[in-house]
């Protein structure tokens, strides 16, 4: 086992594998970030897209929430506490 790692840690053999796996992960990175970058500004509309649906559909939930409660005789939580603390 010990004639293995010296014979290994002679070869340079390994040291080339190294140089060619940081090689590929600097050009994939390149790419990466190159494809990314033309889709930073879309990709930043739709999340702003999104958000403002989002809040358009809270507001009606609120408000239709609120109207079901009114109408519907039921009272709140609140209402019920206040009313048993009272």
């Amino acid at each position: 086992m010990r004639k293995f790692i010296k014979a290994f840690a002679r070869s340079e053999d390994g040291a080339i594998t190294v140089d060619w796996v940081v090689l590929t992960a600097l050009v994939l990175g390149v790419q990466i970030l190159l494809l990314l970058t033309p889709m930073r500004g879309s990709l930043v509309g739709v999340s702003e897209s999104i958000g403002e649906k989002a809040g358009e559909y809270g507001e009606f939930l609120g408000m239709t929430q609120g109207l079901a409660s009114a109408g519907s005789g039921q009272e709140t939580a609140r209402q019920s506490r206040s009313r048993r603390a009272g």
